[in-house]
C-alpha cells in the first residue's frame, strides 16, 4: 500500500508544479497581450506620425483611428499621385497588422485563447522594428 501512496503523492506534487508553471505562463501571456503587443502598435504609429517618412497623414485620418483604416487609404492610392506607401510597404504593414490583430479583442473574439508561438513572436518583433526603421 505504501508504494501506491508514494506514487500518488509524487503525481499530486507534479500536478501542483505543472499548475504553477501554467499560471506563470498565463501571466506571461497576459503581459504580452496587455503590454508588449500594444507597444508594437505604438511603434508603428509613431513611425507613421513622427518621422513622416514619406507617409503624410491624410487630413481625414486622425491618430486615434485604427491603423487598418490608414492601410485601406494607402491601398486605394497605390500608383496615383496621392500614393502614401508603396505596394511592398503596404504588404508588410498589412502582415504586421494581421498578426497583431490575432491578439486584439476587437478583431479576434478568441484573442484571449490565441496561442503564441515564440518564433512567430520574435519574427513579428524583428519585422516591426525593421519596418519602423525604414
Amino acid at each position: 500500500m505504501a508504494p501506491h501512496c508514494a506514487a500518488y503523492l509524487a503525481e499530486k506534487g507534479a500536478k501542483t508544479q505543472t499548475e504553477g508553471l501554467r499560471a506563470q505562463a498565463r501571466d506571461a501571456l497576459n503581459n504580452y497581450r496587455q503590454n508588449i503587443f500594444p507597444a508594437y502598435q505604438g511603434v508603428i504609429n509613431d513611425y507613421l506620425v513622427r518621422f513622416n517618412a514619406g507617409l503624410p497623414t491624410p487630413p481625414h485620418f486622425s491618430q486615434a483611428r485604427l491603423l487598418g483604416l490608414l492601410l485601406a487609404i494607402c491601398e486605394q492610392r497605390v500608383n496615383t499621385p496621392a500614393q502614401i506607401l508603396g505596394q511592398a510597404d503596404i504588404a508588410e504593414l498589412r502582415a504586421l497588422l494581421d498578426y497583431a490583430n490575432l491578439f486584439h479583442h476587437n478583431s479576434n473574439p478568441a484573442w484571449a485563447t490565441q496561442v503564441i508561438n515564440d518564433q512567430a513572436l520574435v519574427n513579428f518583433a524583428q519585422r516591426t522594428l525593421a519596418f519602423a526603421r525604414r
